[in-house]
């Protein structure tokens, strides 16, 4: 199995988590983002940067890129097993949302409607 590119998972995890976390107080469990649903969508998401992975290899890399974030004081568990992100990890959350779309506004024009492009461009990240 080929190393994996951790920042992609990472960024990953992250985009899967602006989903629903909207605050440092904001508790969640991993199933939230390592389910059936987000496995798919994530192996999707690595087809499309070229990199083939099948859905057992992306549930290991999304828990490692959950440790690594973890590692890095961007997440943090509670003594019950619950995860939240920190006010380092709800930023690098909002930077890399604010990425992705500004890049998919750039890759695909007519994806993104043209008051959510504008909302980026001047620093306001009202996408969900």
């Amino acid at each position: 199995m080929p190393k994996p590119d951790m920042h992609l998972w990472q960024s990953v995890a992250l985009l899967f988590m602006s989903k629903f976390v909207t605050a440092t107080t904001q508790a969640f469990v991993k199933k939230e983002l390592i389910n059936p649903k987000n496995i798919g969508l994530a192996g999707k998401f690595a087809a499309m940067l070229g990199s083939e992975t099948n859905e057992t290899e992306v549930k290991q890399y999304l828990n490692i890129a959950l440790k690594e974030l973890e590692r890095e004081g961007v997440l943090q568990r509670t003594s019950t097993g619950t995860m939240h992100l920190s006010p380092e990890g709800i930023t690098r959350m909002n930077a890399e949302r604010t990425r992705a779309m500004t890049q998919i506004a750039a890759n695909f024009p007519n994806s993104v409607p043209q008051s959510q492009t504008e909302e980026v461009a001047g620093g306001e990240n009202k996408l969900n």
